[in-house]
């Protein structure tokens, strides 16, 4: 039989055996987290919050949209029954729709010739070239108006087969004011809408294929959606987007719950965080993507002193050793 004496000691080994072991392990894992690259997703330490490598942030311009387009009921709209939408302007504007015009000649005119479309010899010229056009609408500043547009001259057949050398509906809303001459910066005068509408040719679903907006220095942008989460979403849809104050409006921070989103992450296009939890992150924290740029919304804030790290209570010795250990494994 075995003493008291010899199983204290025998436990003493395993003890220290298994220790051992488990420093091994965590050890071997720290050499294969360096040598694949790998960094810790989210820092503690909010002294150092440069990234591993030089973050590149894109310089935005903020510029005020005027109009506010969307196709009511997609589901039900085609070619032959025509398309319902609903636009919304914050100044008086002109609405033009042209059937069947040829994507050459939209290119041409916004890329090449650079032509601006507020004027009456650009549209007569785009009406030309067009199928069939309808006569135009007009609405006042600060006019939502529901629009039925439907064409009884255009056939599916003039469209040509997939893919097709024409737009089947193409919608430019121009504006007629003259306030906007008065400023000396970019601001957007003119919104194309491009709608995709099924035949019996081409059966994909009524969809918005692309929006460009046309400023009055000539310049043509491709309007792109940005994502937020859902509950932000959800009251975001309870305030007015077309107002000034629609960036303030996107809800709360995706990593701390507090703050207000103030970054949009790019390429995924995820408005999610803000300025204190962006500083931490490498990845998208809804996408896990990793980040390439961003860009702001609202301007930059001040800095505020951060004395965690200056604190030497138990979170600022925490903060500290969280530091030396990312520093020491090269994380840093």
């Amino acid at each position: 039989m075995m003493d008291g004496a010899s199983f204290a000691e025998i436990s003493e080994i395993y003890c220290i055996v298994f220790i051992s072991f488990i420093i091994s392990s965590f050890c071997i894992l720290l050499v294969i987290f360096k040598r694949q690259g790998l960094t810790p997703v989210i820092r503690l330490s909010r002294n150092d919050s440069s990234m591993d490598y030089d973050m590149p942030g894109t310089v935005m311009v903020g510029l005020g949209n005027p109009y506010i387009l969307s196709i009511t009921h997609p589901e039900s709209a085609t070619l032959k029954d025509g398309v319902q939408v609903k636009l919304t302007s914050s100044v008086a504007c002109k609405v033009t729709i042209y059937w069947g015009l040829h994507c050459d000649v939209l290119k041409h005119t916004l890329c090449v010739q650079k032509r601006r479309l507020t004027g009456t010899d650009c549209l007569d010229m785009l009406k030309d070239k067009a199928i069939a056009a309808n006569v135009p609408e007009y609405l006042a500043a600060d006019e939502t108006k529901e629009l039925h547009l439907v064409s009884a001259e255009l056939q599916g057949e003039q469209l040509g087969p997939p893919p097709r050398l024409r737009y089947p509906l193409v919608m430019i809303v121009s504006s007629i004011t003259t306030q906007l001459e008065a400023y000396q910066a970019a601001v957007i005068e003119s919104l194309i809408a491009i709608i995709h509408l099924p035949d019996d040719s081409y059966k994909v679903p009524c969809h918005m294929v692309s929006q460009l907006l046309q400023t009055n220095t000539k310049q043509v942008y491709d309007l792109q959606r940005m994502y937020i989460a859902a509950d932000s979403t959800s009251r975001l849809n309870q305030t007015n987007i077309g107002s000034e104050n629609s960036e303030q409006n996107l809800g709360d921070c995706t990593v701390c719950q507090t703050s207000a989103i103030t970054r949009v992450i790019l390429p995924c296009k995820h408005a999610c965080c803000c300025d204190s939890c962006f500083s931490l992150l490498n990845m998208c924290p809804i996408c896990r993507g990793y980040i390439y740029s961003y860009f702001r919304l609202g301007e930059e804030p001040q800095q505020l002193d951060d004395g965690v790290m200056d604190d030497d209570g138990i979170f600022g010795k925490f903060y500290r050793i969280n530091d030396w250990l990312n520093r020491s494994l090269g994380f840093l």
